[in-house]
């Protein structure tokens, strides 16, 4: 499962409620039950051929699948408004226009995502660090899929608002 979820969520007051969110989510993926994999017939005989008996399924078999084995969150978006973080300015006085980003204008939501995955019991690891697929795999892990540094200066692909991105080849020549 991969997800992407924040963008309208406004910092800084609006960040603990997007935090419990977050907790909540992942609290509900936790407790995903189990489920049988289908009621075909198993095939006991391994020729691929379904050698087993009519009433033989995997279900029946005890093979079940369990929560899903990756959950994946990919780091929001960046806006480019010439504003703290690059985010919907509260001032609507604020310069116009969309800006690349800076090194200081980060935003708060991965800092949040990763206190949310600690509180519902989840191990975060990054996608791009450099040990990433040594580590083992532990059953609550969330990995983080870094995107806000990529399209950081991605400003000229919004149009005509800093929130949403729309890549027109033709348009951007």
């Amino acid at each position: 499962m991969v997800f992407d979820h924040g963008l309208h969520w406004k910092p800084p007051r609006e960040m603990r409620a997007y935090e419990d969110s977050m907790v909540r989510l992942l609290d509900a993926y936790k407790r995903t039950p189990s489920r049988p994999r289908t009621n075909t017939p198993v095939d006991e005989g391994g020729d691929g051929k379904g050698g087993g008996s009519a009433n033989s399924t995997d279900a029946e078999k005890g093979d079940s699948i369990h929560r899903l084995q990756l959950v994946a969150w990919r780091e929001t978006s960046p806006q480019h408004f010439s504003s703290s973080g690059g985010h919907y300015p509260k001032d609507k006085h604020e310069p116009k226009g969309c800006v690349p980003m800076h090194g200081d204008m980060v935003g708060p939501r991965l800092a949040r995502m990763e206190a949310a995955a600690s509180r519902a019991g989840f191990t975060t690891l990054n996608a791009l660090d450099r040990d990433f697929l040594s580590q083992p795999s532990a059953e609550d892990e969330l990995v983080v899929l870094p995107y806000r540094d990529y399209a950081s200066s991605l400003h000229y692909l919004h149009p005509g608002d800093c929130s949403h991105y729309c890549h027109d080849p033709v348009r951007s020549s």
